[in-house]
């Protein structure tokens, strides 16, 4: 403690630099130990995969038969289940709330290790079609709407239109699927998918609905060979069933991998970037303890002198290091638990295990692990140089030697500062050029003053195709008289959403092993003009393409530009996976970006809802005022044709577009927040090792003075010496860069990872921050009095 009392300004600047280096390490790290670190919930999951069908190189769901076909025919896997995310209406009380949910194989939950806290599993004999509608429920569910009753076992509850038995409650913490709070049997879905989604057939493989697979890798088994194995089946698909799986390939992920996604590779750089800054923020406390010893360069020879071993001096002084290290970090714990409820809500709100996060015992044992190994960093260095002094020379008031020593290893600390903050500036760089694009990308749509309202008609209620177009055009007049209201329309996937149907489209006239891939909704007529989507030529929907007339579709200009080149696509059929009939081509619209503002629209096709009336359907809702303030009452105009429908996520368009921007915009402010600290401790650490060179060569430049040397000479002297070490720290720091480029590469739109713009933009400001830094020491140098200065040994 006699340290702090007797420099107290160096200690507050060590202990706030470690602060921040460490309070922000400690921030991050709790992000990734409940979302990529923390061990899930099942028995072995390591040897949990998920098979992921992709359609070239783009992730899809699987149909029903070739899910079939994976599981009878791996030999990689002790055991695979398919689980489909879906949603349905819970009933119980006044109020009708909307579940996510899934189907899911019978031994689902056997796969996972996972045992029920109430209750049973599914049966084997459950899972085939017929079987008694029986439910699981999550714990939060039973919780909620329950009361946590331990009586719940063998009661009806009403999902949908349909009553289930309730089986058995998960465990608290529970969680697979999309945040599920109820699991049915599959086959009650293969039972009713015929009915769905225009679906002729829940066997055709050209149906992909949602569905995936999980497994449990063999004992001995890795990826790798599962992977090769489920190539194999693939190819084999590809040979038999061409026309619903050429282009098709199956990919083995962790269990872990598909839950995180993209996410998780977004914590690992957040994870390494402040580690960069931890590590220049332990480069400028070394150097603040370099400039402390020379200080202390009499004391610590006098002990040496009165016979303290090398042994003793370096325990001293690692000791008052170790002191500075937990005190920043404990005020860099206090800064986590400020910091971390801010990052939630820059989190996605369905990120896996997002409401998990916490300072929980790992990350308080990570903050203690941090503290003390920072400690070492940056007091061992000045511990060796300082318990070695020269006592002659110290014990003489001659320190030139120990100073000069000290002051190489502080130039040395200095070009790796200024290394560590290039890449991390070149990163937000390449971050903030991306973001810039992303937010210049045309959407294909106009989404100032819309409303998106998601509703999902109960099969039960709605079971034909007419019912549900009958109440869509019931709720399209209630809309369309609200005052405020300039125009409605629904369709059947929201942009942005990545929530649509993506299936095969066979050309009239072309082979049949000549089919295209294409995204697929249907819509009313008023859809292109409410979303302010053109019409590039012929014509969209009207009142007069109902079920009884031919059956018509529009598509998008990639679709046009990419299949119909050098010819006019309107009157020319095409065949959808979901119908059996031809439907002709009316018109070509401009393309949409359905998935996300970093995905490029594909082929896209549209038909009338009224000829293929979906379950699931949005309206979009023009308004002459803010959106949000119509939200009420469009809710009350389609609960009055509806009093049972649960209306949920009722958003802005403008608030789907900053949604899709969410994970980019928090990518490029964690980035570009780590680089600025890092930019401000390596300005500091630049000023303050040029201030200690000014301060140790006093009597040189009185000297140089005297002999005739110009104050601009000595600026000039100063500030070259101290830009030699930036022009050292910013060729490594470019070196940095090309590795940082590569990890950043699938995170950026519309710029290359080794960007010139981003690279000599960021070198010249971090050039001219050092030259500010290097010239307020110079300046002072400049003003020395040569009689003073010559007068000071």
């Amino acid at each position: 403690m006699r340290l702090l009392v007797k420099a107290p300004l160096f200690a507050v600047v060590a202990i706030l630099t470690l602060t921040l280096g460490i309070g922000a390490n400690t921030a991050i790290f709790s992000l990734l130990s409940a979302l990529v670190l923390r061990p899930l919930p099942y028995i072995e999951p390591e040897r949990l995969v998920v098979v992921v069908e992709h359609y070239q190189q783009q992730p899809t769901s699987v149909s029903y038969p070739n899910l079939l076909d994976w599981q009878t025919q791996q030999q990689v896997f002790s055991a695979t289940a398919g689980y489909l995310p879906t949603g349905l209406t819970f009933k119980a009380g006044t109020e009708p709330e909307r579940l996510a949910g899934a189907y899911i194989s019978a031994n689902l939950f056997s796969i996972l290790g996972s045992s029920p806290f109430l209750g049973r599993t599914f049966r084997a004999q459950e899972d085939v079609a017929g079987a008694e509608r029986v439910v699981i429920l999550g714990h939060r569910l039973w919780q909620r709407r329950f009361g946590a009753k331990r009586d719940v076992l063998g009661k009806t509850v009403a999902l949908g239109s349909d009553l289930y038995t309730v089986v058995g409650v998960m465990p608290a913490g529970f969680e697979f699927a999309n945040h599920s709070e109820f699991w049915l049997p599959l086959s009650l879905w293969t039972g009713r998918a015929t009915s769905l989604q225009g679906i002729e057939n829940v066997m055709d493989r050209n149906n992909r609905l949602g569905l995936q697979m999980v497994a449990r890798l063999k004992s001995g088994v890795t990826p790798a060979r599962a992977q090769a194995n489920l190539d194999v089946i693939a190819h084999r698909l590809a040979r038999e069933y061409p026309k619903s799986n050429q282009n098709y390939s199956a990919r083995v992920v962790s269990l872990r991998e598909h839950l995180v996604g993209e996410l998780g590779l977004i914590l690992w750089i957040l994870g390494g970037s402040v580690g960069f800054v931890l590590l220049v923020a332990c480069a400028n406390v070394a150097n603040l303890l370099l400039a402390r010893s020379a200080v202390r360069q009499k004391e610590i020879a006098i002990r040496a002198a009165l016979g303290a071993t090398r042994f003793q001096i370096m325990r001293q002084l690692l000791i008052e290091s170790a002191l500075l290290g937990m005190l920043g970090g404990g005020a860099g714990l206090v800064l986590a638990v400020w910091s971390v409820p801010l990052l939630q809500l820059l989190l996605p709100p369905d990120a896996y295990r997002v409401g998990e996060i916490g300072l929980d015992t790992q990350v308080l044992v990570f903050a203690l692990a941090v503290s003390l190994l920072s400690s070492l960093l940056f007091g061992l260095t000045p511990a060796l140089a300082a318990s070695t002094p020269d006592l002659a020379g110290t014990l003489k008031d001659n320190s030139s030697g120990s100073g000069s020593r000290i002051g190489r290893l502080s130039r040395v600390l200095v070009v790796c500062e200024v290394a560590l903050a290039l890449i991390l500036l070149v990163g937000a760089g390449l971050m903030s050029l991306s973001l810039f694009n992303l937010q210049r990308a045309d959407l294909g749509f106009r989404p100032q003053n819309v409303l998106t309202v998601p509703i999902s008609l109960p099969e039960g209620t709605y079971p034909e195709a007419r019912v549900r177009a009958v109440f869509s055009t019931q709720a399209l007049e209630q809309i369309r008289m609200l005052p405020g209201v300039r125009s409605v329309a629904l369709a059947t996937a929201l942009p942005l959403s990545g929530y649509l149907s993506m299936g095969s489209v066979a050309i009239e006239g072309q082979p049949s092993n000549a089919q295209v891939q294409a995204d697929y909704l249907t819509a009313s007529p008023e859809y292109f003009r409410v979303m302010g989507i053109p019409i590039l030529s012929g014509r969209t929907f009207s009142e007069q393409d109902t079920q009884d007339s031919t059956g018509v579709v529009i598509i998008n200009e990639v679709m046009a530009r990419r299949h119909f080149p050098d010819q006019d696509p309107i009157g020319r059929r095409l065949q959808l996976e979901t119908t059996s009939a031809w439907l002709t081509v009316i018109g070509v619209v401009g393309s949409v970006r359905q998935n996300e503002l970093s995905t490029e629209p594909g082929p896209q096709t549209y038909r009338p809802y009224s000829q293929d009336p979906w379950p699931y359907m949005v309206f979009m809702v023009r308004t002459t005022q803010a959106p949000l303030s119509l939200k009420n009452t469009v809710e009350q105009a389609i609960h009055a044709i509806d009093p049972d429908l649960p209306i949920s996520r009722v958003l802005s368009m403008e608030q789907v577009v900053a949604g899709s921007m969410a994970q980019p915009r928090l990518t490029w402010l964690l980035l570009a927040l780590f680089a600025g600290l890092a930019t401000l401790l390596s300005a500091i650490g630049v000023y303050g090792v040029m201030s200690y060179s000014v301060t140790l060569r006093t009597r040189e430049i009185g000297i140089r003075m005297a002999l005739g040397a110009t104050p601009g000479h000595i600026l000039k002297l100063i500030v070259g010496q101290g830009m030699v070490l930036v022009l050292i720290g910013l060729v490594l720091g470019v070196a940095g860069t090309i590795a940082l480029g590569r990890i950043l590469a699938s995170l950026l739109y519309g710029v290359g990872a080794g960007d010139p713009r981003a690279i000599g933009a960021v070198s010249l400001g971090l050039a001219l921050v050092t030259l500010v830094a290097c010239w307020l020491p110079a300046r002072r140098a400049a003003r020395v009095n040569p009689m003073v200065a010559m007068r000071n040994e």
